[in-house]
């Protein structure tokens, strides 16, 4: 499942605030899907580690990079939460 949500930001008194546009909740994933997505470029593996000045490693996890047009492809089912334009 994922739950991609937009949003309008702002610097307020209190700090940074936040106006939901609209959210959506997607599932139904396949490794079919992935797959393809893998295949073709469309979905990438991005391996968020560095090594320090001081020789320590910094891991952030291994995470899948895809661009928002290409969610419906890998996602079977949407469901839309809010829509406010």
């Amino acid at each position: 499942m994922l739950l991609l949500v937009h949003a309008d930001t702002r610097k307020g008194a209190a700090g940074e605030e936040f106006h939901y546009r609209a959210a959506q909740m997607r599932t139904e994933p396949s490794a079919q899907t992935f797959r393809k997505g893998f295949l073709s470029g469309r979905v990438r593996i991005d391996i968020r580690m560095h090594m320090k000045a001081t020789g320590a490693v910094r891991n952030h996890g291994t995470a899948l990079r895809v661009h928002e047009h290409d969610l419906p492809n890998l996602f079977g089912r949407a469901t839309h939460l809010l829509e406010n334009g």
